[in-house]
């Protein structure tokens, strides 16, 4: 057995700072409520400074059309998301420096996601599916793997590099 194998996870104590920054919200309320504004609000309250806040347009959102001093980009489609995010790591701690990134809306990312999974499954099954519900052979597969499989994965992976993230339904 290598050395590796052999060696033990030691628990360490776990010390905190109470920063927004290091959570993730998934804020809801009804339409017009001043979601997009709340967040761009909480980083000019925060940091005085735009640029350190992201909002991520999802899709058709476009509820930011109004709100002056927001850093936002719009994305339309999985490789969309795939590229900004990979950006958004491999940069992290330069210029721009983001620290919260907040994505815009929910429900516009999970179409997102949805159309990749359907792509995906009509890829390894071979069989043509016309929603997400037929997808992955049917039976709540298709959204469990764009939750999974798709939005999951890339929430965790702007965590473990230090984002605060956000979710505007």
């Amino acid at each position: 057995a290598s050395k590796e194998q052999n060696m033990v996870k030691k628990p360490v104590v776990n010390r905190i700072t109470a920063d927004i920054a290091n959570i993730s919200i998934y804020l809801r309320s009804t339409k017009k409520w001043g979601k997009t504004t709340l967040f761009r609000d909480v980083i000019m309250a925060k940091y005085g400074d735009p640029e350190k806040g992201l909002l991520i347009a999802c899709g058709n959102e476009q509820g930011y059309a109004m709100l002056d001093n927001l850093n936002v980009v719009n994305i339309d489609n999985y490789m969309d998301l795939v590229d900004l995010c990979n950006w958004l790591i491999k940069e992290k701690g330069h210029e721009p420096n983001i620290e919260i990134v907040a994505f815009d809306t929910a429900d516009e990312l999970s179409l997102i996601a949805d159309k990749e999974t359907i792509a995906r499954s009509k890829e390894e099954t071979g069989k043509n599916c016309k929603s997400i519900k037929g997808a992955c052979d049917g039976f709540q597969a298709g959204p469990e793997y764009s939750a999974n499989n798709i939005i999951k994965p890339i929430m965790s992976g702007l965590k473990k590099a230090g984002f605060g993230i956000w979710v505007i339904l």
